[in-house]
């Protein structure tokens, strides 16, 4: 899986973020008068194209592994950290230095989110079917109306007086199936 691979990135993106403001004012400071327009333009160009690998690796990760609800806030992270990164880059563009920190601490949370969520609520795929049957699934809900349901409670719009809800659970159900084109 590419998730650590991501993971990386959106710390990566989030350390070059935090440290946009001082490249800036060096870039800005080190350039003044002296730059012939050639050297302009591939130093713009280079600058934009510093944050393209971390949006291939986005894209490699969600493309090859899935998206899945782990992964988001290291996507989130990624995209916010390279866009600020990029925007501060371009001639004429200067982002406050707070603003800047406050998105490379936004990278680093999500980073960490996404580390932690994929540690320790890992998604497993499941196995291909390789039986003779076609695989069929249903989605059920069902309702013990016999009990009360102790997690959720509802509250009456006119009155305060609670009323306890039954019990429900959602059930996906896999079965063997047979091939309605004819077949077996």
């Amino acid at each position: 899986p590419l998730e650590p691979l991501l993971w990386l990135a959106a710390a990566l993106s989030a350390k070059e973020t935090w440290a946009l403001p001082a490249r800036s004012t060096r870039l800005i400071g080190a350039g003044a008068g002296t730059s012939t327009r050639s050297s302009v333009r591939n130093t713009n160009t280079r600058r934009i194209k510093s944050g393209a690998p971390f949006l291939i690796i986005l894209g490699l990760q969600a493309r090859l592994d899935g998206t899945r609800w782990q992964v988001v806030p290291a996507y989130l992270a990624t995209v916010s950290c390279t866009s600020v990164s990029a925007l501060g880059k371009l001639p004429g563009i200067s982002i406050p230095t707070a603003v800047c920190r406050l998105v490379s601490l936004f990278g680093v949370f999500g980073s960490l989110l996404s580390t932690a969520a994929g540690v320790f609520a890992p998604v497993f795929p499941m196995p291909k079917p390789t039986g003779p049957y076609r695989v069929g699934k249903t989605t059920r809900l069902w309702v013990d109306k016999a009990r009360r349901s102790w997690l959720l409670r509802t509250k009456r719009k006119t009155g305060t007086q609670q009323l306890p809800e039954h019990r429900a659970m959602m059930v996906n159900i896999w079965y063997p199936a047979v091939d309605r084109g004819g077949g077996g």
